[in-house]
C-alpha cells in the first residue's frame, strides 16, 4: 500500500479507528452501567483500544509496504512505541479532561459528553500521530 496522502491517509485512520471506538464506547458504556467512575471508565475503555491501534495504524494508515517489508531499526521502533505511549496518554488525559469539563461543568451526559470529547480527541490524534508519533527517522532528518 503506498504512502497514503492526506485525506486518504486520515480516512484509513478513521476506518481503524471506529474498530477501536467501538470497543472504547461499549467498554464504557458497561462500567458506567456497573458504576464505575466516568474517569476510571474513560480511562480503562481508552486503554482497549491502544495496542490494537498502534498495530493496525503503523501496519496500515502509515506506512508503506515496502516499509512493512524492511525492517525498522531496533531503536527506531523503540522510539515509535515510546511516541506512542506519551502521546496516547496525553490524549486519555485531555479526554478525561474534556469530559469532566462537560459532565460535570457544563452539566451534559456522561454518553453525551464521551461523543463530543470523541470527535474532538479524533482529530488531534490524527495530527500528532502523523506528525510526530509515525514519523520515521528519515523523516525527521528531513524536517531538520
Amino acid at each position: 500500500m503506498p504512502r497514503k496522502g492526506g485525506i486518504k491517509q486520515f480516512i484509513l485512520f478513521c476506518a481503524i479507528g471506529l474498530l477501536n471506538t467501538a470497543v472504547d464506547f461499549i467498554v464504557f458504556f458497561i462500567l458506567v452501567w456497573l458504576s464505575v467512575h466516568y474517569a476510571a471508565a474513560q480511562a480503562m475503555a481508552y486503554l482497549t483500544g491502544m495496542v490494537c491501534s498502534y498495530m493496525m495504524n503503523s501496519a496500515f494508515t502509515f506506512r508503506s509496504r515496502a516499509e512493512a517489508r524492511s525492517a525498522d531499526s531496533r531503536r527506531e521502533r523503540l522510539f515509535r512505541k515510546l511516541r506512542f505511549a506519551v502521546w496516547n496518554m496525553l490524549m486519555l488525559s485531555s479526554s478525561v479532561g474534556l469530559i469532566a469539563v462537560a459532565t460535570d461543568v457544563a452539566g451534559w451526559p456522561q454518553l453525551w459528553s464521551k461523543t463530543v470529547v470523541t470527535v474532538i480527541i479524533v482529530a488531534i490524534n490524527f495530527y500528532g500521530s502523523k506528525r510526530w508519533v509515525f514519523r520515521s527517522e528519515k523523516e525527521t532528518v528531513k524536517a531538520a
